[in-house]
């Protein structure tokens, strides 16, 4: 699982880095900040499209099933965001996130 999101992680960086190489070609000259708001938000308009025709569909088939994908979404959130600071404790040890095995600094 380490190596997955290590992978992922990489493949990310290496997207980020191409987009913001691509931006800056064509003139735009978007700083980070810029790009993650255009990139966060257009994500999220065509996520919302998505969900929204999925929730459409199964409300007319049950309010459970949508609740049931709504609590393990956010739980999926919540532990993938404890993954994150946990690595990235072990990646930068002087700070303190609480981590469980991470580094404390000292």
């Amino acid at each position: 699982m380490k190596e997955i999101i290590k992978i992922i992680a990489e493949v990310v960086n290496e997207a980020h880095d191409l987009l913001l190489d691509l931006t800056n070609l064509m003139g735009w000259n978007l700083t980070d900040k810029d790009l993650h708001l255009w990139v966060i938000g257009i994500l999220g308009i065509l996520i919302f499209m998505g969900v929204q025709v999925v929730f459409k569909m199964l409300a007319e088939w049950s309010i459970t099933a949508i609740s049931f994908i709504y609590t393990f979404t956010v739980h999926k959130v919540i532990q993938k965001f404890n993954v994150h600071f946990c690595f990235c404790q072990k990646r930068h040890p002087r700070r303190n996130l609480g981590c469980k095995g991470a580094a404390q600094p000292g």
